[in-house]
């Protein structure tokens, strides 16, 4: 095919540039900042539209740098609505200036085209170029309070342990062309049984996979988490944990499971030791903090720890239960920081003692973000507890029995810190702090997060035909 036949299949991605520009260049005109906001959901509505239409499975374009099929489309489908969702919450967050409003949809559209086309790349490099490229605008994103130290400090590191694990993925992508002589997944992929040293393979993955842990959050590359998440604006925060965390993913199963397979008992048992690390890290500090951001931050740790489960027993099913349990996570955690964002417009505070009694004030919002807490812990029957079977389930089809029973340990430990901020809403007598009108878009996203999640746990079947659909 011609590059201009092949535009066709990146039209969404058109679409999201020409409405990022158009919010740039009205950003500097319009007065009423809330338009922007709107604008921008209006594309990213036409471009899921548009998604079904230029998709043809199974269909290489620009010269095998790009693939469009089922599993790329699924991903597109999460980041559209990740990003609609947060954009909602920004319409109502007032902690982001009028006169940066502009620039802010236009970094949140580029972001997203940035992860669409991350999950589409079928070659190393393009990977590599998409993946740094969402990360610079979280990082521009993170820092986005200029005024903020918090913000600054969060950004900052943030970048630092960025910087790091790009320079060793780079290296890693280097290494595997020198191996192999191309980037191209299917290339390697088809001479990876004819390479003679298994180690001469094995560490150049290795730096890859380490890369890939720092999008993902998974121990060792976790540090930069907490401080990030305390610093960003709060419907950053949200995007951060999400978004970025599902490309990683995408990438992980998309290059050693879908591509380059392996199976190796050395490889397994890393993994394996990278999984339960990270929930359990992750669970055992949330325990200790007292700033609700910082809390969700460790916990967001240890939900990756979960989904790497299902990658870790590299079965169908795990594979499912990764797709399944990251959709899931969409509404669930983007929801809980949606309750995070209008609470601390109401108290000032993103300290979990001034929770206090917060149910008298705003009853409605307490008990959604307890829905919300409930389902991070996995809790019957909201949709965490549906996602959470599914990867213990994987595991236990594969033989990892000591995996799950793991997993199934730190969902216990995790339930306490949950039910700790739980506990200050409902048992502990509020404080005496002037209640702020709560914006409709703010509203409007809780009850999408709300449903969804509701409904995934009561009705899980359409979201796994679904993901039964696709191929891999």
């Amino acid at each position: 095919m011609s590059i201009l036949a092949d535009l066709k299949f990146i039209l969404p991605e058109i679409i999201l540039l020409i409405c990022a520009l158009a919010v740039l260049f009205l950003g500097l005109f319009v007065k009423k900042k809330s338009i922007l906001g709107v604008l921008s959901l209006a594309g990213l509505i036409l471009a899921g539209l548009l998604l079904p239409q230029s998709y043809i499975s199974g269909t290489s374009i620009f010269f095998n740098i790009l693939v469009s099929d089922s599993f790329s489309e699924f991903f597109k489908y999460l980041f559209l609505l990740t990003a609609a969702i947060v954009i909602l919450i920004s319409i109502g967050y007032k902690r982001i200036l009028k006169e940066d409003r502009g620039e802010y949809y236009f970094l949140l559209l580029i972001l997203t085209i940035a992860m669409m086309l991350a999950v589409s790349s079928h070659n190393l490099l393009m990977i590599y170029i998409a993946i740094e490229a969402v990360s610079l605008l979280a990082y521009i994103l993170t820092a986005f309070r200029k005024n903020d130290l918090f913000s600054s400090e969060g950004a900052l590191k943030y970048f630092l342990f960025g910087s790091l694990t790009s320079a060793v993925m780079l290296y890693g992508i280097s290494f595997v062309y020198g191996l192999f002589g191309t980037l191209d997944l299917s290339t390697i992929s088809a001479s990876l049984n004819q390479a003679q040293n298994n180690f001469a393979v094995f560490v150049p993955l290795l730096f890859i996979f380490s890369g890939l842990s720092f999008k993902c959050a998974l121990v060792p590359f976790h540090m930069w988490v907490p401080d990030a998440y305390q610093g960003a604006p709060t419907p950053v925060t949200a995007l951060i944990s999400v978004g970025p965390k599902a490309v990683g993913f995408a990438v992980l199963l998309r290059i050693f499971l879908c591509d380059i397979f392996i199976s190796t008992d050395m490889w397994v048992c890393f993994v394996t030791a990278v999984s339960i690390f990270t929930m359990t890290l992750g669970n055992i500090i949330a325990i200790t903090q007292t700033n609700v951001k910082r809390l969700l931050g460790y916990s967001s740790i240890a939900q990756a720890g979960y989904i790497l489960i299902g990658f870790v027993v590299a079965t169908p099913l795990g594979i499912k239960a990764v797709l399944f349990y990251l959709f899931t996570y969409l509404f669930m955690n983007l929801g809980a920081f949606a309750c995070v964002a209008l609470i601390s417009e109401s108290i000032k505070s993103h300290d979990i003692e001034d929770y206090a009694g917060f149910y008298k004030r705003q009853p409605f919002t307490a008990f959604v973000f307890t829905v919300f807490l409930l389902s991070l812990a996995g809790i019957p029957p909201l949709g965490g507890f549906m996602a959470k079977f599914l990867v213990f389930a994987a595991a236990i089809e594969a033989r990892f029995i000591m995996l799950a029973v793991i997993g199934v340990i730190n969902s216990v430990v995790a339930l306490y810190y949950y039910v700790k901020i739980i506990r200050f809403m409902y048992l502990s007598e509020p404080k005496e702090t002037p209640i702020l009108p709560r914006p409709f878009a703010l509203n409007f996203a809780l009850v999408i997060a709300f449903v969804s999640i509701l409904v995934i746990g009561l009705w899980p079947c359409p979201v796994l035909n679904w993901i039964n659909g696709l191929q891999f």
